[in-house]
């Protein structure tokens, strides 16, 4: 019994030491825990680029902009820097591929001489020459027929891959190219590059455009017999154009009279598509003023699609509807009118471009059932095809198949208002029910689903439950400038019209 008593004791004090060490142990792994994020919080980490998205590029530490201020949790962590502008790290591109390959060669015999080796001395006087992409052909035989040997052609592939893919490219994708064989050479791909029986260098530069911004130049590297990328960003220049007309048959023959791009009259139609009908309001005679900054490629010398809009207007009849572009001082960019009101709506009253008010609010003659029914929506007919955006930001209740409203799209805004769009041609796949929409995102497209005599929108606002007309409805407006912004607001109004009033823009109205 007494053998029991003393085998029972020490299994609880092992019991009890292994439960301390656990606790001890516990203990421990929390105090170096804390030791660690001490530490991390009085760490200033070193402002590094991301060498591996502009690789080729100088991050010398004499060429790096001051260290941005370090974020740190209220527990003192320190949270990771922001991505860099790339603007600011890239450089821009040269006026002409020429002029970037004499800067390469330049930089070249600059080391010559500082290695104390013989100085090629080349002066180029080569413009490029431009090659197209044709219907059925890659990137390798166009450089082929650009003048450049197998070896190169392919590491000018593996450099290019580096920045974008190769396997979607337009046809008619642009290649600018210098290729200069030494002399006596002939200048064919069988002899270029540093063939066997090719004596001296060949000198090789290429450029593609990576986007409507940026841009890819390459020099080809005999020494490393591979080619040296930069990356860049063109140059342009701001400028502003006033764009002033009259109204005969529509706003959009108008528009694109006075020389309106489609983006730029979608952005119009957008941003007045909360105040104004254009379907019943629109008359002849009616007038609108746009004030656009543009910019210019200076490299290309070409105005680059689309546009800022600054100031925009419409007269209906004696009703002047006017707004003007402002950035707050959080970054916030919107439209107001001159009292600081919003000129975005919680919805859009016509969630279409284009299209025509086909059947109005109200009791109607049903034109398949024949006989009279009220109408709780609004038609707006359209080509097939059309597409339909959101008309304010909400979650998606209801998407598919809905009787006789065919394909049929239902939105929750908030607690009060939901939009409805029924009789579908398809439904964009992201529009899934709970999924979050923003105002504008196209949901789908205009067709003649369910119970329907053609293409076209039936559009629907519903109030508490409740179809109400859209066309009439009062819509809350967005987000006014308090009283701190109006100041600020009150002076772009007064630069803004100074710039619309100016005699050169005077005399185009």
């Amino acid at each position: 019994m007494r053998g029991m008593f003393v085998k029972f004791v020490g299994i609880r004090i092992t019991m009890q030491a292994r439960m301390q060490a656990r606790v001890s142990a516990s203990v421990l792994a929390f105090c170096a825990s804390l030791l660690a994020l001490t530490a991390l919080a009085e760490i200033t980490p070193d402002y590094t680029p991301d060498n591996h998205a502009f690789p080729n590029q100088d991050f010398s530490q004499a060429n790096q902009p001051p260290d941005p201020p370090i974020i740190r949790t209220s527990y003192g962590m320190v949270l990771p820097q922001p991505r860099p502008d790339p603007r600011n790290i890239l450089p821009k591109t040269e006026p002409s591929l020429r002029v970037f390959l004499q800067k390469q060669l330049g930089q070249k015999q600059l080391g010559q001489k500082q290695l104390g080796q013989k100085q090629s001395g080349q002066n180029i006087k080569t413009e490029a020459t431009l090659y197209t992409l044709k219907s059925g052909e890659g990137l390798a035989p166009l450089l082929k027929r650009a003048g450049l040997n197998e070896q190169m052609r392919n590491t000018a592939i593996q450099a290019i891959q580096a920045y974008r893919p190769l396997h979607n490219l337009p046809v008619g994708f642009q290649v600018h190219a210098i290729i200069i064989a030494p002399r006596g050479v002939a200048n064919s791909p069988d002899s270029l590059g540093g063939a066997p029986n090719t004596p001296g260098d060949t000198t090789a530069a290429l450029r593609i455009a990576l986007n409507d911004e940026q841009d890819l130049s390459l020099f080809y590297d005999q020494t490393r017999q591979d080619w040296h990328s930069t990356r860049s960003y063109r140059p342009y220049q701001s400028f502003e154009t006033f764009i002033s007309g009259s109204i005969d048959n529509s706003l959009y023959a108008a528009s694109i009279e006075a020389g309106i791009n489609e983006q730029i009259f979608n952005q119009f139609t957008q941003i007045m598509g909360f105040s104004v009908d254009f379907q019943r309001q629109i008359r002849q005679g009616d007038t609108f003023k746009i004030l656009i900054k543009r910019r210019r490629d200076l490299v290309t010398d070409k105005v680059l699609k689309g546009g800022e809009m600054q100031f925009l207007s419409l007269t209906l009849s004696d009703e002047n509807i006017a707004f003007y572009r402002h950035e707050s001082t959080d970054g916030k960019v919107g439209y107001y009118d001159r009292t600081g009101t919003s000129a975005y709506r919680t919805l859009m009253r016509t969630p279409i471009n284009g299209a025509r008010l086909s059947s109005g609010y109200g009791n109607r003659r049903h034109p398949i059932l024949g006989y009279t029914k009220a109408h709780r929506g609004v038609d707006f007919a359209a080509p097939t095809g059309t597409p339909i955006m959101a008309a304010g930001n909400g979650i998606v209740e209801f998407a598919g198949w809905n009787g006789s409203y065919g394909r049929y799209v239902r939105i929750r805004h908030h607690g009060t208002y939901k939009t409805a769009y029924a009789h579908l041609a398809r439904i964009n796949k992201k529009i899934r029910v709970g999924a979050h929409i923003n105002q504008g995102e196209i949901i789908g497209t205009v067709g003649s689903s369910g119970r329907s005599t053609g293409p076209h929108l039936h559009y629907e606002i519903l109030l508490n439950g409740r179809q109400v007309n859209p066309l009439t409805v009062n819509l809350p407006t967005g987000e006014d400038l308090n009283k701190a912004e109006m100041h600020r607001f009150t002076k772009t109004v007064r630069t803004t019209n100074a710039k619309i009033n100016r005699p050169r823009f005077a005399e185009k109205q």
